[in-house]
């Protein structure tokens, strides 16, 4: 996804039977350097899902926010999922770049402002690390070019929870920032559990062997027995008194259910959970990718809470996950309770990005206008 696009004529492709998806996977194509920019409405056809899929695992800095395999599952549950857009640039046969995006619910133009796709329970877009070339501006220019083909005119995109993108030219605001947690153990700093923490964990360890013979964590490949296992602890606490679990969201626990079943996806779904004897005590849902792990929910019993099942078992995984040679632990937020571990932290923003020309000026001049009392009164706030 570069900068800037040369695009090859004035393509309006919405399924596979219009477009040699066959050529695509062969070396045949003669090399132009240039994009063919193809749209896809939802449901998307599985040829295009195959070449965004082969993108993604091609190049392995795509966050699980920009994987198929992570996105379609939530994308189905979505109340927009009927105007959902997929849409590829492909060069000379490779798919290098694809974004889904969905209309913004905005009172302002609503037909020009539309958003990537995201989801509350998909953390994180972009990168895991920065990628030359990837901007604001390429990905706007891409989805720009995407709905142009259907005569839409894209005048503001939202971009949310995008990390590692560099900033481009084009006018933006930023709506949001969040931060994801991490633990880093590749070389020369390596993380290390602090001292307090450490002796915590290992004082409750001893507690809880004592009291049922074991402890032991099994990490395996999410299925419907270890994710239902997840499911049930996760709601067992506070999280199923209010309602606000998994299992208490028969969607949301259909979308999770999905992602368990991609088994080739590069970011592998995983069950991790802590025994005491035979009794799960704590468990968590992750993303295993062969550079790092993301540890997506945690859950834990709130009768073995004197033991900080929570803090034991992600003791555990980070041990697990030094040991396995991967480089990172990424939590999905940066929780206060992540806190005392003491770990790194990446930033994450959401963004509007908008067009040249008058409507993207307007539509600019509007959202600054409209953040302008809240600064005013943080300002006199400060002054006293």
């Amino acid at each position: 996804m570069g900068s800037t696009y040369a695009f090859r004529g004035s393509l309006s492709v919405i399924s596979a039977t219009a477009y040699d998806f066959n050529n695509l996977k062969t070396e045949s194509l003669p090399a132009s350097g240039l994009s063919d920019i193809l749209i896809f409405p939802y449901p998307f056809d599985s040829a295009a899902v195959a070449l965004w899929r082969r993108c993604v695992t091609t190049n392995g800095s795509f966050t699980h926010g920009m994987d198929p395999d992570f996105i379609l599952p939530f994308l189905e549950i979505d109340e927009d999922a009927a105007r959902a857009r997929l849409i590829l640039s492909v060069v000379d046969g490779n798919c290098e770049a694809a974004v889904v995006v969905v209309p913004e619910k905005s009172a302002l133009y609503p037909d020009r402002c539309w958003q990537l796709f995201s989801h509350d329970h998909i953390d994180v877009s972009g990168f895991t690390t920065p990628q030359v070339g990837h901007s604001r501006d390429s990905i706007f220019d891409l989805a720009s070019a995407g709905l142009a083909q259907e005569g839409t005119k894209l005048s503001r995109l939202l971009l949310p929870k995008m990390q590692c993108l560099e900033p481009g030219q084009l006018r933006s605001i930023r709506t949001g920032i969040l931060h994801n947690a991490y633990f880093d153990f590749g070389a020369p700093a390596a993380y290390k559990v602090p001292t307090k923490m450490r002796n915590n964990n290992r004082r409750l360890r001893k507690r809880l062997i004592a009291r049922h013979d074991s402890l032991r964590l099994d990490v395996a490949p999410a299925n419907m027995e270890n994710t239902s296992v997840f499911f049930e602890i996760e709601a067992s606490g506070w999280k199923g008194a209010a309602m606000t679990a998994i299992n208490n969201n028969i969607p949301l626990r259909r979308a999770y259910l999905a992602v368990s079943r991609h088994k080739q996806a590069l970011s592998r779904a995983h069950v991790f959970t802590l025994f005491a004897g035979d009794k799960a005590v704590s468990s968590a849902f992750g993303l295993v990718h062969p550079e790092y792990v993301s540890l997506l929910k945690i859950g834990f019993r709130s009768e073995f809470a004197e033991y900080s099942p929570g803090g034991l078992l992600t003791s555990e995984i980070i041990e697990y996950v030094r040991n396995s040679g991967r480089g990172k632990l990424y939590l999905s937020t940066f929780p206060i309770w992540a806190k005392r571990w003491k770990p790194e932290s990446v930033e994450k923003e959401c963004r509007r990005v908008y067009a040249k020309g008058a409507t993207g000026l307007c539509l600019w001049l509007f959202d600054n206008c409209s953040k302008l009392p809240a600064r005013v009164s943080r300002l006199i706030s400060a002054r006293g």
